[in-house]
C-alpha cells in the first residue's frame, strides 16, 4: 500500500514527520546526473525504503528566502515538496500533471552540469 505523501509535515532535524507518516532526508555522498545530492526515504519502525530523489524546482516560482522547493516523482507521480526551515514545516502537494503547474527539471532535461544545492546551503 502506497503511503499518503500529500500533506503538512513538521521538520525534526532530517525528519518530515506527520502524526501517519515519517520521512527522512538523506544526502548522497556524490550526485549524479540522474540522482541529486538529496533524496527522501520513508521510515517504517527501524526499515527505510527509498521514495525519491529531491530535483531542486527551476522553474517561475518567486524565491523566497529560507524557502526550498522540490520535485520528486513516488510510483509514477509527479510532487512538489516545499521545505521552510525557519519555520519547521514542509508541505508536499500532488500535481496531477507538470504541464498544468509549474514543469520541473532535473539536471538531464537541463542539459547542463548543475549540482544540487549542498544540505548547508539547501536550508536541510
Amino acid at each position: 500500500m502506497s503511503p499518503k505523501l500529500v500533506g503538512c509535515y513538521e521538520i525534526k532535524n532530517s525528519n518530515l514527520v506527520k502524526p501517519d507518516l515519517n520521512l527522512v532526508i538523506g544526502t548522497r555522498r556524490k550526485a549524479g546526473p540522474n540522482k541529486p545530492k538529496n533524496y527522501l526515504l520513508i521510515k517504517s519502525g527501524n526499515r527505510f525504503t527509498y521514495l525519491s530523489g529531491m530535483f531542486p524546482f527551476t522553474n517561475d516560482l518567486e524565491p523566497k528566502e529560507g524557502v526550498f522547493w522540490y520535485s520528486l516523482d513516488y510510483e509514477g507521480v509527479n510532487y512538489i515538496l516545499c521545505l521552510k526551515r525557519a519555520e519547521n514545516q514542509a508541505q508536499i502537494t500532488r500535481i496531477d500533471s507538470p504541464d498544468k503547474f509549474h514543469k520541473s527539471y532535473n539536471i538531464v532535461e537541463l542539459g547542463a552540469k548543475i549540482t544540487p544545492k549542498s544540505p548547508e546551503n539547501a536550508g536541510i
